[in-house]
């Protein structure tokens, strides 16, 4: 059998979903404008980012992380305000375990924001009152 030429292995990039790379930009701004994740501001914030990563199918519920909950959490003044990020685009729309969770958020008091951006977010917390710094500028 005659032996022919190696090809080389190659390696491609497997596309970031485009809410990935939002979520990262958002998180960093968080950080800026209120505290590092999980640390509590000056003014009494704190903000966390939950990991929706599924690597092993059913890996998330067991590890408790139920399916439509939202994508970071900020806690202040013992009040819970969720952001839920979507990408721009007709895929932007909330998943059927999102429907069926946020209503229940907001019947408990909850306050829940969607976003597509930084800008968006600024805005959100702007909203809410949620104390900042005012760091991180968007423009247009």
């Amino acid at each position: 059998m005659a032996r022919g030429r190696a090809h080389p292995l190659r390696l491609t990039a497997v596309p970031e979903p485009l809410e990935h790379a939002t979520q990262r930009a958002i998180c960093r701004t968080l950080g800026y404008e209120i505290a590092p994740p999980g640390r509590i501001s000056a003014d009494g914030v704190c903000w966390l980012a939950i990991d929706h990563a599924q690597i092993v199918p059913r890996s998330m519920q067991d590890r408790g992380v139920i399916p439509g909950i939202p994508d970071v959490l900020i806690l202040w003044r013992g009040a819970h305000f969720w952001i839920e990020i979507k990408r721009y685009g007709p895929a932007a729309v909330l998943s059927p375990e999102q429907q069926a969770l946020i209503p229940h958020l907001i019947g408990a008091g909850d306050k829940v924001g969607l976003v597509r951006d930084v800008g968006e977010t600024l805005l959100l917390l702007d909203a809410w009152s949620i104390p900042r710094r005012r760091r991180v500028t968007v423009t247009a």
